[in-house]
């Protein structure tokens, strides 16, 4: 995959240096710079597309994690219809209510959940800087 970027990235410059002075209508074609084409790498880079979405990935399993954390809510509405004569003003009855549960203490496994997605979001983040620091070394070569 990289190589095949490389490989482009070369081909580029070849016919960018091939070019006489000049094009069509006297303008001069743009010159690329070593910049140009790691930018032109990485937006060809497949590598580089998969440790972005790693990295979206380790930040939901975050999201999951701490979500532990969080109470659960749930929401109630009732309401209750009487059509007694005897007491005419308490026809219907209406009563809603938010419900929430949360666990007081299943455990460290929680805080060691929240700390390995942490890490793993980190570790994804850095494979991509390696990725493209290679990246940037072959276009270079």
């Amino acid at each position: 995959m990289k190589i095949l970027s490389v490989a482009l990235i070369l081909f580029l410059i070849f016919i960018a240096a091939a070019v006489p002075g000049t094009c069509r209508g006297g303008v001069t074609p743009p010159l690329l710079t070593l910049d140009d084409c790691y930018k032109l790498a990485l937006k060809q880079s497949e590598l580089i597309a998969i440790n972005s979405e790693k990295i979206k990935e380790a930040e939901a399993h975050f999201i999951q994690a701490f979500g532990t954390f969080l109470p659960h809510v749930s929401f109630s509405h009732t309401q209750t219809r009487n059509s007694s004569d005897v007491y005419p003003g308490l026809n219907n009855t209406h009563e809603s209510k938010f419900v929430f549960k949360q666990l007081l203490f299943s455990g460290f496994k929680e805080y060691a959940g929240i700390a390995g997605s942490r890490f793993e979001k980190r570790q994804r983040e850095n494979e991509k800087w390696r990725a493209e620091q290679v990246l940037f070394t072959d276009v270079s070569d």
